[in-house]
């Protein structure tokens, strides 16, 4: 199990990644629904004031988990025309799993305390209360680069199973493919 967990790419087959991935997205997608959080994309969270619906949150999963995928596949099939397309589609879904605890912690909820133990900090000036917020901060934004974290090594992992990536201008090419798709995905998620 610990080797399924490290290397999935390696010790399981494509229709078990699959049906984890996808049963996983679909899991996810209903958990946006009691939340008041949207992923525009794979490293955008935000906070709304209406819970998405369905479509909204399956559209946003759909138009990242496709942009994603179609950008590494072409880059894939140029580093190797033997790159399929389900491998990397199944990167990309293995690798978002690991962003899936963000829906589960209740980043509202824990802004919420943030916002009033900083009040509580302005008002009495007591030191405890801010050492008790700026732990909250670190935990939470070590919490996060953690995930992302994951999400960047399950994905480079995935991929250079799926290409045989071995030179280092294709890895940073990789890199900054990835960086460049998230950072356009919202500007399409944004539209509805």
């Amino acid at each position: 199990m610990k080797k399924l967990i490290l290397q999935p790419f390696v010790y399981a087959q494509e229709k078990r990644l699959l049906l984890i991935g996808l049963s996983m997205a679909f899991l996810g997608c209903l958990l946006q629904l009691t939340r008041n959080l949207r992923l525009f994309s794979s490293l955008q969270v935000k906070s709304v004031t209406v819970p998405p619906t369905l479509l909204q949150s399956i559209a946003d999963f759909g138009i990242s988990t496709f942009a994603l995928t179609l950008s590494l596949f072409i880059l894939g099939y140029y580093i190797n025309a033997k790159t399929r397309l389900i491998d990397i589609f199944n990167t990309v879904l293995i690798a978002k799993i690991a962003l899936s605890p963000l829906l589960i912690i209740p980043l509202d909820y824990a802004m919420d305390l943030l916002a009033n133990l900083e009040e509580q900090v302005k008002e009495d000036q007591k030191m405890w209360v801010d050492f008790l917020s700026m732990f909250l901060h670190i935990t939470l934004a070590a919490l996060v680069v953690v995930l992302c974290i994951l999400f960047g090594r399950y994905l480079y992992q995935g991929f250079k199973t799926a290409t045989h990536l071995k030179k280092k201008t294709h890895l940073i090419v990789f890199v900054l493919l990835v960086f460049l798709v998230e950072l356009c995905i919202p500007s399409l998620t944004n539209l509805y």
